[in-house]
């Protein structure tokens, strides 16, 4: 039988901290087997509003890299400290201003299968200076299978870690690709991490 998926986005009200909850459970316990992915049961929506109150009570910012995973000073020490911290741009607070959308992750996945996955990010707020080498940047990291590398993406952590590099972070919308796990994996948690910048 194939392993069964159910998403839950949970965005952090920061510009770089949307969160994918991907399986049959989650922390909030709500997810169940074959349900609707636009239904949330509404004893769950005060566990939902003390969590996001408390992320921007104690949620920290580091420093997003033009290169991604790939720039200097970056790798596995940036993607660990992005996870831990979520991420920003010549400021030290996030902007809790940015909007995505992701395409591409199956409700259930067919073990080591490959999917494309999607990304898009804007914010309406940030004008882009025309002619700019720089436009966004994003680092998805997932639990279970693992992410393919190419010429435009930094993958690290073993494959759990991808990011867009200096070949990439001309534009704010990226297709990658994801892997599945092995049959009997269970659950997968996918997390991004994005940045809309002006290109300054």
């Amino acid at each position: 039988m194939d392993d069964v998926l159910s998403v839950y986005a949970l965005q952090e009200l920061g510009i770089c901290t949307p969160y994918f909850y991907i399986g049959e459970t989650s922390l909030l316990n709500h997810l169940k087997w074959g349900r609707s992915l636009s239904i949330i049961d509404t004893k769950n929506y005060g566990l939902i509003v003390l969590l996001l109150l408390t992320a921007l009570l104690v949620g920290k910012s580091v420093n997003g890299y033009p290169g991604g995973g790939s720039g200097d000073n970056a790798g596995e020490d940036w993607a660990d400290d992005t996870i831990a911290n979520g991420c920003t741009c010549h400021t030290d607070e996030q902007l809790n201003e940015g909007m995505y959308s992701l395409d591409g992750i199956p409700n259930t996945y067919v073990p080591e299968t490959t999917y494309d996955i999607t990304l898009v990010v804007n914010d309406t707020n940030v004008d882009s200076v025309d002619g700019a080498i720089r436009y966004g940047g994003f680092l998805a990291e997932v639990s279970e299978g693992s992410f393919v590398s190419n010429e435009n993406y930094w993958v690290g952590g073993g494959g759990s870690y991808i990011s867009h590099n200096d070949n990439s972070n001309t534009v704010r919308s990226w297709v990658f690709q994801w892997t599945a796990p092995t049959e009997g994996t269970g659950d997968a948690l996918f997390t991004i991490y994005f940045n809309v910048v002006d290109g300054e």
